[in-house]
């Protein structure tokens, strides 16, 4: 079962990587167009959104499974890998509120706030990572 969770975990690591990263890459290119955003490209964004904010619930519904399996010493290091996956989630929900009522308008998001979100998503990601191999290590 542990192992069965750890391969769900991983691949929600993946899918966080794979929407942070298409995310960006959505989002400057959005930026560098101006003005209203085409349907598909909206729908795309969403989606994109929606994928992030899945993994990162599968993330840490997977991770639960894991900890209850296992006797898990809540240290430093698991502290904050905690932390990191925190913000992670905190930052996807709020990316997806701010990319849904912006799809409604059809404007873009207000850029500093989706890049202040996609970074706090990043740093939270590697926090997760780096501490999360130092923790289980």
């Amino acid at each position: 079962m542990f192992e069965t969770l750890k391969i769900f975990h991983m691949f929600a690591i993946m899918g966080l990587g794979a929407s942070g990263i298409g995310g960006g890459i959505l989002m400057a290119r959005a930026r560098r167009a101006g003005g209203k955003l085409p349907d598909y490209v909206r729908s795309t964004m969403r989606t994109v959104v929606m994928i992030g904010v899945g993994s990162a619930v599968l993330m840490w519904i997977t991770g639960f499974g894991m900890v209850l399996g296992h006797d898990v010493t809540f240290g430093l290091w698991f502290s904050l890998k905690l932390l990191g996956s925190a913000a992670v989630l905190v930052a996807s929900a709020v990316l997806a509120i701010a990319v849904t009522r912006s799809a409604a308008s059809g404007q873009m998001p207000e850029a500093r706030t989706m890049q202040l979100l996609m970074r706090a998503g990043q740093v939270g990601m590697t926090l997760a990572l780096v501490f999360g191999v130092i923790a289980f290590s």
